[in-house]
């Protein structure tokens, strides 16, 4: 049994969150490899002390850091001084954000202490290039690295959205330099893990594996393909609204979709769950006709059980979103934005079942299509299942792990 350190952004507990289903998931991978002492960097404002707690107790986190801010960096607590906190935060964001994101940061460091000392263990495991970045890299043992999605994709999809000159200028400095530090950080790692084949056309990252985003699971038993209810109306939608994109998603899907829908189709019902749902999205959300914005849902199952088809309203990202793969791992149609789609073009069986629309008026006119046609509705969900059970599995995922392992720490290399 190998002694293994995990080194990550995203907390794998709670797991109510795409980042965290994923760290859980690389956890359970290594834990069959070997005893696990867990890293965590970063804080995000749903993650309590009573979280934390449970996961020094149950998921062997030997310490945790926060990041140093851009803004608390440099010059720029003087400067604070005078221009406040609000201005001197959006300037340092602007200005140093991106480069200190994957920079070298001595304060959390020193927070970690001893704890981050490679040395006695088998082998290193580093989730999100900020995570190794942070802590300017290790050495002396062999180390893999969890890419997920390039953030450099995620900014060339804002830059696309970019409302005028400027912030296209700002958004490509961002962009040039989470390039320059991601080439850094994947310079000095052993191997990675990418969840988009495309991603693999990023220099440094042409050996890497392809881990997919998978639907999270705990065992390996797949669930069994049922049919949607040939009557129902019901669409929905499921995200965590602590993530700006998932919001000015389905704001987007609620305010210019959903009226076209609800004159053709009085009847539809679209129900939006998810985690960390403010009072007011739910307020705003409800006063639609036709709509219910519910939350956490107590019953993933349920409620795709309930759902007619699923939609993906993500209008910027880099693509890869686990909910397309969820929906399609419980029989129900997703339907998708482009910027929703770009993560699965490679993958020519699976992107040929993801009906596509490129504005709110497609959108509509997809979600009263396939409403109104149960009977292929039903093929396709079928074929989604099959999909999803056969390609995008929890021991599939365990397995791509574990081969990267060997081949990187016993053999001394990978082939992708």
């Amino acid at each position: 049994m190998k002694r293994i350190l995990y080194i990550t952004r995203a907390a794998p507990y709670p797991t109510n969150f795409g980042g965290g289903q994923r760290s859980n998931l690389i956890l359970q991978a290594l834990r069959e490899l070997g005893e696990v002492d867990l890293i965590l960097i970063g804080r995000p404002s749903f993650i309590t002390d009573e979280h934390l707690q449970i996961l020094r107790d149950e998921y062997g986190m030997i310490a945790h850091g926060v990041p140093t801010q851009a803004r608390e960096k440099g010059l720029w607590p003087l400067i604070e001084k005078v221009i406040g906190l609000v201005t001197t935060k959006r300037l340092a964001h602007n200005m140093d954000g991106s480069r200190a994101r994957l920079g070298r940061d001595h304060r959390l460091i020193q927070q970690l202490g001893k704890a981050l000392n490679p040395e006695g263990y088998d082998f290193v495991f580093g989730r999100y290039a900020a995570a190794l970045g942070n802590l300017g890299g290790i050495r002396n043992v062999p180390t893999l690295l969890d890419v997920d999605d390039l953030d450099s994709d995620v900014y060339e999809s804002r830059i696309n959205l970019a409302k005028n000159a400027f912030q296209r200028t700002v958004l490509r400095w961002h962009k040039r330099n989470i390039e320059l530090g991601l080439k850094r950080i994947v310079a000095d790692v052993d191997h990675t893990f990418v969840s988009n084949p495309s991603n693999r056309g990023f220099p440094g990252l042409e050996d890497a594996s392809v881990l997919p985003n998978i639907p999270f699971a705990k065992s390996d038993e797949v669930r069994p393909f049922v049919a949607p209810n040939a009557d129902s109306k019901t669409v929905m939608v499921i995200g965590s609204y602590d993530y700006e994109p998932n919001v000015q998603g389905v704001d987007w899907l609620v305010e210019k979709v959903w009226p076209a829908v609800h004159r053709r189709m009085p009847q539809a019902v679209l129900k939006i769950y998810g985690s960390n749902m403010a009072d007011s999205m739910k307020s705003r959300w409800n006063a639609v006709v036709g709509v219910v914005a519910i939350g956490f849902a107590d019953s993933l199952e349920q409620a795709y059980r309930d759902a007619a088809i699923s939609v993906c309203p993500v209008l910027r990202g880099a693509g890869s979103n686990i909910k397309i793969i969820e929906s399609a791992a419980h029989g129900r149609v997703c339907l998708l934005t482009q910027a929703a789609a770009r993560g699965y073009k490679d993958d020519e069986e699976l992107a040929a079942l993801l009906p596509v629309a490129e504005t709110a008026e497609a959108m509509a006119e997809l979600i009263v299509h396939f409403l109104s046609h149960a009977a292929e509705r039903d093929t396709m969900s079928a074929q989604l299942h099959r999909v999803a059970a056969e390609r995008y599995s929890r021991r599939g995922f365990i397995d791509t792990v574990h081969r990267a392992v060997h081949s990187t720490v016993v053999e001394g290399s990978v082939d992708a």
